[in-house]
């Protein structure tokens, strides 16, 4: 028996179908335009499908980063959605189509999205930057998860066509808000992206001043045991930047961290605390696990040598 009759034949019974297959059933009829196909499962689970299809509009993480998988997901949901309303079950159509100022509804938009990669592909980034902006506006007053997966996908879109074109501030303004959504939406595919996303604006964004270059040098002192010194290139680095540019800066991290192993040489060891948990921090923040769990375990190696010279001792 061929896996379509044993997900759609009568031996097994539609009731017997758990929820995920009949979400694949369903959606392998509104792959092949099969109404017929899908009038028949629905029969007697059209409750079932009704109540469901909230869940369906959620895109799947592994086609997120494929706006042509996107734009192909979206399509059955529409596909499944105008079928139910057919059938007098309005309720999935009316969830997931909206109407945008221009009276655009969202299955426009997905393969909208889909012209702006278009022209992304084929260098044209002030008209895929135009393309993507005018589908923000279309799309406002639209929710649901569907239309913000899509959102956010289009703000991240435009962060980088305006990294691009070397627009760093609207890159980052358009990045941000792709991270703000994906975070309510609770996106952690969405999340990691962007925040790496952010972390590459925020380098493109240092000035031109040999900041890193500082800082190996600053590395370079501190192994040679002139902690001093080393924490004088630090501070010198710090100061050079903005009120806030600083805590963006991708590598402030690795500066808090050895500002904070050079004040544990030298024993000061309350204010090589205080550098190092800002620098877990900043590396937890930035979703850099790696660093925020040596900077950890360098808290604790600094809090043990801290107990040990302030212990008694012995006469």
């Amino acid at each position: 028996m061929s896996l379509l009759k044993k997900l759609f034949g009568g031996s097994l019974g539609n009731k017997s179908l758990s929820d995920e297959a009949l979400k694949i059933a369903a959606f392998r009829h509104a792959v092949g335009g099969d109404r017929t196909g899908l009038k028949q499962l629905l029969h007697g689970q059209a409750d079932r499908i009704e109540a469901l299809f909230a869940t369906w509009r959620q895109v799947p993480a592994e086609l997120r980063d494929n706006p042509s998988d996107i734009q192909d997901y979206g399509s059955c949901l529409v596909f499944i959605a105008e079928f139910l309303k057919d059938q007098g079950r309005p309720g999935p159509w009316e969830s997931l189509m909206g109407e945008g100022p221009n009276g655009s509804p969202i299955e426009e938009l997905s393969g909208r999205m889909e012209h702006a990669e278009t022209l992304r592909v084929a260098g044209l980034f002030a008209e895929q930057i135009a393309c993507l902006k005018a589908w923000m506006r279309d799309a406002e007053g639209l929710s649901g998860p569907w239309i913000d997966d899509l959102r956010a996908k289009v703000m991240g879109a435009l962060g980088q066509a305006e990294l691009t074109v070397g627009n760093l501030d609207g890159a980052r303004d358009w990045t941000v808000h792709a991270l703000e959504t994906c975070e309510a939406n609770g996106d952690s595919e969405g999340v990691r992206t962007y925040s790496t996303n952010l972390a590459i604006i925020d380098a493109f964004a240092l000035p031109p001043h040999p900041a890193k270059a500082d800082l190996l040098l600053a590395q370079r002192l501190s192994d040679k045991g002139r902690y001093a010194q080393s924490n004088g290139v630090l501070d010198a680095i710090l100061d050079h930047f903005d009120d806030g540019t600083a805590d963006r800066w991708v590598h402030r991290g690795k500066l808090l961290g050895l500002q904070g192993f050079n004040l544990a040489k030298l024993r000061e060891f309350d204010r090589a605390a205080e550098a190092t948990q800002v620098a877990a921090d900043h590396c937890r923040a930035r979703g850099d696990n790696d660093g925020a769990v040596i900077y950890t375990i360098n808290l604790a190696a600094i809090a043990e040598l801290a107990a040990k010279d302030h212990a008694p001792h012995p006469p």
